[in-house]
């Protein structure tokens, strides 16, 4: 499994072109399951984490997007806008 480290692209995540780099590297590098970990990554916004997280849940199902991405480190902030995310998306 591999691990990106968020925090290697800010404490603050907004934008959708970041988060599109991000997960156009996830999915051409990436052939087994990443996990994302938000250490140091103090906010993070809708934006983002809708081009990170629910566009690829709108390609790809639910279920790939269980199989295939992990978090770790979430501050409550950061997770609330994850859940919110998924929600949104499936």
């Amino acid at each position: 499994m591999q691990t990106i480290k968020l925090c290697d692209f800010g404490k603050s995540l907004g934008t959708r072109t970041l988060a599109r780099e991000i997960r156009n590297t996830i999915l051409q590098h990436f052939s087994e399951p990443v996990v994302l970990d938000f250490s140091e990554v103090e906010i993070i916004n809708n934006a983002f984490a809708d081009e990170l997280i629910g566009t690829y849940i709108r390609t790809f199902g639910f279920s790939s997007f269980k199989k295939n991405y992990k978090f770790s480190n979430t501050n409550d902030n950061v997770k609330a806008v994850i859940v919110n995310t998924i929600k949104q998306s499936i």
